[in-house]
């Protein structure tokens, strides 16, 4: 039997609420050649028997005798998996019907790339779109954004199957962030680009991941940034203060003068380590337009003491960011508030 050209990957762990919406969006792809790669996880509820319940060629089933966890069933995955590439989803998620349709013609089309991610809807446990990311980011604003935080939804993601297991697949010791830890691998050796098409629908749910391990989520974040600018910064030593470097990427109130200059810093640094198949000079664009993002949205938030003194140390940067032209509408009003700051102090 030929193999697929595509895998699609679900682990399912006590899922039976929300499986079948997750199934059927698969089954019902336009298109054809994928095999459905199922990892019952040891669920205890029903799960088992809505799986076992569809009879159709493309679904195979591997049951784990014991729950063993989303990272190393998705392991177990990649190594049975038959496609060159792999598509996943997550048991309560819904793939809308050109998914993979769009993700393999990007693949397929660009051997350059070796991730391609979707736009998506983000819904509640009745259905309802509470939000939605579709924006296109190029590969350099991925490449960026990746060093610090995750802007790609598990389960719209198609990647090369063979890229991900040279690499060594997901790190199960980033549990709860196993998914950005590999993407910012993958990143640092290929490209990943975007569909500007929402073709996921992902389910925020009360009792999933995110939500009963918030705290351990973050924590799994931190130690990811600690690895990010470990490997960035090299002898020239990590960023300080791990946790204020986080709080001013996430706008908290907690973000600090220092920890902006911390930033200007790093940034310089990824600029400088630009791989040849992305563009520095697009790299540094997008580098300085999350500058003054942080300096937009830290103004709205009140932080004018903190912006006013980044003002004045990073004049020229300012100036350039300003030249540059790279903001958004929002950006350009808080910056007309910086400016009335500036003027009355």
């Amino acid at each position: 039997m030929a193999s697929p050209k595509v895998t699609v990957l679900m682990s399912v762990y006590n899922s039976e609420r929300y499986v079948r919406y997750a199934l059927e969006s698969i089954l019902q792809q336009t298109y054809a050649d994928f095999e459905f790669l199922i990892i019952n996880d040891g669920s205890t509820d029903g799960s088992a028997e809505i799986l076992q319940s569809y009879d159709d060629p493309r679904i195979c089933i591997l049951t784990n005798a014991q729950n063993i966890g989303l990272t190393r069933s998705l392991n177990k995955g990649l190594r049975h998996a038959r496609g060159e590439y792999v598509a996943r989803i997550d048991a309560d998620d819904i793939s809308l019907p050109m998914r993979l349709e769009m993700q393999t013609r990007c693949l397929d089309q660009h051997p350059e790339v070796g991730l391609v991610a979707t736009g998506y809807d983000v819904i509640n446990e009745s259905g309802k779109v509470l939000r939605t990311d579709a924006r296109r980011m190029s590969p350099e604003g991925l490449y960026y954004v990746l060093t610090f935080s995750n802007c790609l939804c598990h389960s719209a993601v198609m990647f090369r199957k063979q890229l991900v297991l040279t690499l060594g697949g997901y790190d199960p010791t980033f549990d709860l962030v196993e998914d950005l830890e590999l993407w910012y691998r993958v990143s640092r050796c290929c490209k990943i680009e975007s569909v500007n098409r929402v073709l996921t629908k992902w389910r925020l749910s009360k009792g999933g991941l995110s939500d009963r391990f918030q705290a351990e989520q973050r924590a799994a974040e931190v130690a990811f940034l600690t690895k990010s600018m470990s490997e960035l910064m090299g002898s020239d030593g990590a960023v300080d203060d791990i946790k204020c470097f986080q709080d001013l990427y996430h706008l908290h109130a907690q973000a600090t003068y220092e920890s902006f200059c911390e930033l200007v810093r790093v940034n310089d640094m990824l600029v400088a380590a630009c791989p040849p198949w992305l563009d520095r000079r697009t790299l540094e664009q997008q580098a300085t337009a999350m500058l003054l993002r942080y300096l937009a949205i830290m103004t709205l938030h009140g932080h004018i003491t903190v912006v006013i003194r980044v003002c004045f140390k990073f004049q020229s940067l300012f100036v350039r960011l300003i030249k540059q032209k790279a903001m958004s509408f929002m950006d350009s009003l808080s910056l007309k508030r910086l400016t009335y700051e500036l003027r009355h102090r």
